[in-house]
C-alpha cells in the first residue's frame, strides 16, 4: 500500500480546505499520519500559508507520526513598525 497515495491524503487536503474557520490565531493543529506521509502532509500544510511553524515529529521506530503546525497570529503586522511610531505606555 502506497500510503502517500492522493486518495489516502484526501482527509488532510480537506482538513487543510477547512483549518482556517476553526483553528484560531496562535492556535494549533496537530494530526496523526502514516509512517510515509510526512513530506506529502507538510506540502499540504505549506500550501495554506496560515501556519508559523510545521513541525513532523517522529515515534520510537523512528517513522513520521505528527504533524504539528502552529497558525500564525493574525492580528501581527507583516512589517516591523519603528519604535517611534509606536504609542508610549505611559500616554
Amino acid at each position: 500500500m502506497n500510503l502517500r497515495s492522493p486518495c489516502l491524503l484526501n482527509i488532510y487536503r480537506r482538513i487543510c480546505s477547512e483549518v482556517e474557520q476553526f483553528l484560531k490565531p496562535d492556535g494549533t493543529l496537530m494530526l496523526e499520519i502514516g509512517y510515509a506521509q510526512g513530506r506529502a502532509v507538510r506540502e499540504l500544510l505549506e500550501q495554506t500559508r496560515l501556519f508559523a511553524e510545521i513541525k513532523i515529529e517522529k515515534d520510537c521506530h523512528n517513522n513520521d507520526r505528527i504533524a504539528i503546525a502552529k497558525r500564525q497570529n493574525d492580528n501581527s503586522p507583516d512589517i516591523e513598525i519603528p519604535g517611534e511610531l509606536l504609542p508610549s505606555a505611559g500616554v
